[in-house]
């Protein structure tokens, strides 16, 4: 065998070594989530179940749509047209204003408050930031005055621009002056019957040139399906400087480090990835919605902790079972360390963190306000 042809064997078993090799590196490559660190946690012993001390009972005309703690109040935010916002003051454990009415004026909301954003004044006056969707619009609110005149008292607002269209849910974070965050869900080009092509993803600041996200491609499954499998809450850190997000069907929470655009993730190692949602979502009939789990409801951030509320039990199907769970709260700190966790024995659905006191406040499916301490674990 002369020279050039063992010359031409050694190359081709070059290239078909090479070829394998990009193959297996295409094969191993994370497909739909991809995140730059990853940590994982299981609850494999039993938790400590705490009952909670009741704290608020509202009337049977009043649904709680969400809570936030912020300095030593509560804000419960409520359905009432008269009294949409509720302060709960932490130190005389009583309801000390109620305001906020349904209508177009400027100091009037449009709408039920699902999610906000509260930040200090130069004067140190506590502010409150709502999203108004229909004016493309964050609406900032004085909530020290509004709560001495016992009246929601308008501060400013400014405009934001949605950099895609058809995009399936969204939320505009408030960094600064004329600076803000874009957490897009799904999205897709044109009108809302076209599909999505685009996974959820984090844009800004200002100039919507930057983007971040941990999903490359988006998982099998028609539009109601897809919606659920990005069922994803999310929330800015006080500082913003962090924006954590949980999946509603998947036991997985991200922490996004906007300066450096590092992500992290932390997954329950009990818990299916998104490999299975795919293949959940090529079954054609509803039978799939039996095995698509619901795994987190409750959901918060605070300047120290990110909370869940956790099942991973019950399917879709069951929504209904849902006021009959007890969930397990796990909390972690920034860096995506577990670092408490316990079981409710009421079935609490949305949560706020008080980091001073260690408090976890929650409502459960009925409206009532618990109030719950929790320990850090020995080895945190």
């Amino acid at each position: 065998m002369n020279y050039m042809k063992l010359k031409y064997i050694a190359l081709q078993i070059i290239i078909i070594t090479f070829a394998v090799l990009l193959s297996n590196s295409c094969t191993n490559a994370p497909e739909f989530y991809h995140s730059d660190e990853q940590k994982y946690y299981s609850i494999c012993q039993q938790s400590d179940t705490v009952q909670g001390v009741l704290i608020y009972n509202p009337d049977d005309l009043t649904q709680i749509c969400n809570i936030e703690f912020v300095d030593s109040l509560l804000m419960i935010f409520t359905n009432r047209n008269d009294s949409m916002i509720m302060v709960y003051n932490t130190h005389s454990d009583s309801i000390v204003s109620h305001f906020g009415r349904y209508g177009n004026a400027r100091n009037e909301l449009l709408d039920y408050i699902g999610f906000c954003q509260f930040d200090k004044s130069v004067d140190n006056q506590l502010l409150m930031r709502i999203q108004d969707e229909n004016r493309k619009k964050i609406i900032t609110y004085n909530i020290a005055s509004s709560i001495e005149k016992g009246e929601l008292v308008y501060q400013n607002s400014f405009k934001y621009d949605i950099p895609r269209s058809n995009v399936d849910r969204y939320r505009c974070y408030y960094r600064g002056e004329n600076d803000y965050l874009i957490h897009l869900g799904l999205s897709g080009d044109g009108d809302a019957r076209d599909e999505f092509i685009y996974p959820p993803a984090i844009i800004g600041p200002i100039n919507m040139n930057t983007q971040v996200s941990v999903y490359p491609h988006i998982v099998s499954g028609d539009k109601r399906f897809l919606r659920y499998a990005y069922n994803i809450m999310s929330q800015i850190s006080p500082d913003h400087q962090k924006i954590a997000e949980a999946h509603g069907n998947i036991g997985v929470v991200t922490i996004y480090d906007i300066a450096s655009g590092r992500t992290v993730e932390i997954k329950n190692e009990d818990s299916y990835d998104f490999e299975y949602i795919d293949a959940l979502g090529r079954i054609e009939d509803d039978s799939k919605y039996d095995k698509l789990l619901i795994c987190t409801t409750g959901f918060n951030v605070s300047e120290k902790y990110i909370a869940i509320c956790q099942d991973g039990k019950l399917s879709m199907n069951e929504m209904d079972m849902i006021n009959k769970y007890s969930p397990i709260v796990c909390i972690f700190d920034w860096n995506g360390k577990l670092i408490s966790h316990f079981v409710t024995r009421e079935s609490i659905v949305q949560v706020a963190i008080n980091d001073g006191e260690r408090c976890l406040y929650g409502v459960d499916c009925n409206g009532n306000v618990y109030r719950y301490k929790f320990e850090i674990l020995a080895n945190s």
